[in-house]
């Protein structure tokens, strides 16, 4: 297994993204993502990210959506703008305390706009966010539920988000409307599993809890990025 700071030859690459993503950490992350080894195969981020400013999570985001490998989106948290780098990443999984959503909160970018503009801002966002999730085959009217303040979102006769709401998902409820794959107790379980069968989906039901003896891995946190 490999993480960015690992020289190491492996097949999966791991990214942690934690706390605001500032312009130092995006540039670093986008040249992470652009530089990976030939060997590498899979590049699993692990989100616990509140987002940061735009033009720096686009930038992550840009650079995973052209990816030349699989990506994989780890959840613990992914809020506000954080959202943008789920939707751009192949696969989901989710944490089993995760929460995602509330993308609504880029506003806070915009405070200094009229509402004309930030009306004008806010519906180009969202036509970004629907065009990442649509490339990489996700819901679209999910993820842009979770920035249109204006859209409601109805599945399986549930409403989900009635108009003028902001979308966030939990753990079980990303499970239950397949924005997420499966969810896990830990990075390590997920990724020690993912090593195993590296070309298809885990197997593990949805919404399972894997048991302790699920998680062989016995790398050091160092090695693998932050625990879930």
């Amino acid at each position: 297994m490999l993480c960015a700071q690992d020289p190491a030859p492996s097949s999966i690459f791991t990214i942690p993204i934690k706390g605001s993503v500032t312009e130092q950490r995006g540039r670093e992350i986008v040249a992470q993502i652009k530089g990976v080894p030939a060997s590498v195969r899979t590049i699993a981020v692990f989100v616990d990210s509140d987002g940061g400013a735009l033009p720096d999570i686009l930038a992550v985001a840009d650079a995973l959506s052209g990816a030349r490998v699989t990506t994989v989106a780890y959840v613990k948290n992914a809020v506000a703008s954080a959202v943008f780098i789920v939707a751009s990443c192949d696969r989901v999984v989710s944490d089993r305390a995760a929460l995602l959503g509330g993308a609504g909160v880029v506003s806070r970018d915009f405070l200094c706009l009229s509402d004309s503009l930030f009306s004008a801002v806010r519906e180009e966002l969202t036509v970004k966010l629907r065009r990442y999730s649509e490339q990489k085959h996700h819901d679209s009217d999910i993820f842009g539920a979770m920035l249109d303040h204006q859209s409601s979102l109805i599945r399986g006769g549930r409403q989900w988000k009635a108009r003028g709401e902001i979308l966030s998902l939990t753990a079980d409820e990303m499970v239950a409307l397949g924005v997420a794959e499966s969810r896990w107790d830990s990075l390590q379980a997920f990724i020690a599993d993912l090593t195993q069968t590296p070309n298809q989906t885990p197997q593990r039901n949805a919404g399972s809890r894997p048991s302790s003896g699920d998680s062989p891995v016995s790398e050091t946190p160092s090695s693998l990025g932050p625990r879930g």
